[in-house]
């Protein structure tokens, strides 16, 4: 069994407890196995998020094709080259951050 951290299992928990609740096939009524796009991601989590989203704020795509199809989804606090290196290796192509991406 391989050792994480509490910082990795924190991150490992939000994120499943995010993506059951955004993109399961069965709470969007969709059949399993059908491609879900970055943007149908970000669009059911404004529609969740509980608050109004603002239009001018930072958090837009930075870099990538929101009509991709999504193949796992990664969330951190920060997005260093390290969690980008684990997010490819674990077959995620969707990084949701709550740092800055680029300074």
């Amino acid at each position: 069994m391989k050792h994480i951290s509490r910082r990795e299992f924190a991150a490992l928990t939000v994120a499943g407890a995010a993506m059951s609740r955004v993109v399961s096939p069965l709470a969007r009524g969709l059949t399993p196995g059908a491609a879900v796009t970055a943007a149908e991601i970000v669009e059911r989590i404004k529609k969740q998020i509980g608050v109004d989203w603002t239009t001018d704020g930072v958090d837009t795509f930075k870099a990538g094709d929101p009509s991709m199809a999504v193949t796992g989804v990664v969330v951190t606090s920060m997005a260093t080259l390290d969690v980008l290196q684990q997010a490819v290796k674990a077959g995620a192509n969707l990084v949701i951050t709550a740092q800055p991406t680029f300074y």
